[in-house]
């Protein structure tokens, strides 16, 4: 074979697979170690958006033809319910009132600082994630409304998870129910704290911590402590539906079902809380006062 149809013809099949599995093992390395990538996926993420978006709309269409013609008896139904809850909501913004009043009056008599407001951003769930087998949601905003990797994510209900990926126009976020996925949380009844843990598909969460002896029973509220400084205290995770106990292992077998709505809603919020330099320092230290209990 002559030099020039060596070079007409390129390398073989075998040399061009080899190379091309060594610039991708080279790709994986330099992400994970140096995260020398980060800005190629994050301008990915820009030009497949257009696409992203150009694949959902039939399912977009068929969702927003589905609501026009819905029929008008549904309709007034709804618009019934609607007002009976907003009858309800502006009793209960009345007692709000007037307990936030004589919150406020306790603490001034206490010298204590007032409880501020979390600043938040109003979000759409775009879709899901886009690996089937991880509890996961896209959001349509992103970095150019302001949002950051580790800002809580919440419904009317509760807590929902926690974004840990941002581009400039969607954010992803890993729900509670991911596997692994950790948080600071305490029972509402007796203020006990531990860690709660997603356990995967089964969309539960599990507190692994709590030693066999702990004072936990079925239908114990599930919120955050707050220690760790990324969650703010007090909302909403999960409602205590199992307890197993068994006087071979160390600790029980507790398995909760989350209460924000999963899955359900369309409209989120983004939650934007004081950070703590030391919360993952702070979140080894409830790790370790669980396993002390």
């Amino acid at each position: 074979m002559s030099t020039r149809e060596f070079f007409q013809r390129g390398p073989s099949p075998h040399v061009r697979l080899a190379f091309f599995c060594a610039f991708s093992i080279a790709l994986v390395i330099l992400d994970t170690r140096y995260h020398s990538v980060g800005f190629i996926r994050a301008g990915l993420n820009v030009l497949i958006y257009p696409a992203e978006q150009a694949a959902r709309l039939p399912v977009y269409l068929y969702e927003q033809s589905v609501e026009f013609f819905t029929s008008q008896s549904e309709l007034r139904a709804h618009n019934e319910r609607l007002n009976h809850q907003l009858i309800v909501f502006s009793e209960r913004a009345a007692q709000s009132a007037s307990l936030e009043k004589d919150l406020n009056e306790l603490r001034a008599l206490n010298d204590l600082p007032a409880r501020t407001r979390l600043p938040s951003i109003l979000a759409e769930v775009s879709h899901g994630g886009r690996n089937p087998f991880t509890a996961k949601l896209v959001l349509d905003r992103g970095s150019r409304a302001g949002l950051i990797e580790g800002q809580p994510v919440m419904d009317a209900d509760g807590l929902i998870g926690q974004v840990t990926h941002v581009s400039l126009l969607s954010a992803e976020v890993t729900m509670v129910t991911e596997q692994n996925q950790q948080i600071p949380v305490r029972i509402l009844r007796n203020g006990l704290r531990t860690l709660s843990e997603g356990d995967g598909s089964s969309g539960t969460l599990s507190l692994p911590f709590l030693p066999e002896g702990a004072d936990i029973q079925a239908g114990d509220q599930i919120v955050t402590s707050g220690i760790d400084g990324t969650y703010p205290e007090g909302l909403p995770v999960a409602m205590v539906a199992h307890i197993e106990r068994s006087s071979s292992r160390v600790f029980a077998r507790v398995t909760c079902t989350p209460v924000g709505g999963i899955g359900r809603g369309h409209y989120v919020l983004v939650l934007n809380p004081p950070k703590s330099a030391d919360s993952a320092k702070i979140t080894e230290t409830t790790k370790a006062e669980s396993d002390h209990d």
